[in-house]
């Protein structure tokens, strides 16, 4: 039996833009205009495993800028 994993981080859409949501406290981490920057981040946050990792990646998001994963 296949079960797709669930993903902590998904994409939302908001009036117009895209945010990547954490499904654990339902908060926006970052948005983007276009869709397919929104769901490089969100695979990309999807592939880190260490929670304080994330953290970190989260932090770094906010401040550095939003184009990490758009490389």
């Amino acid at each position: 039996m296949n079960k797709k994993k669930l993903k902590r981080f998904f994409v939302k859409s908001a009036f117009g833009h895209f945010n990547v949501m954490d499904s654990n406290n339902n908060k926006m981490v970052v948005g983007y205009s276009k869709k397919k920057y929104a769901e490089k981040t969100a695979d990309g946050l999807n592939r880190i495993r260490k929670t304080e990792n994330i953290t970190k990646m989260k932090a770094k998001l906010k401040t550095t800028g939003y184009g990490y994963y758009l490389k």
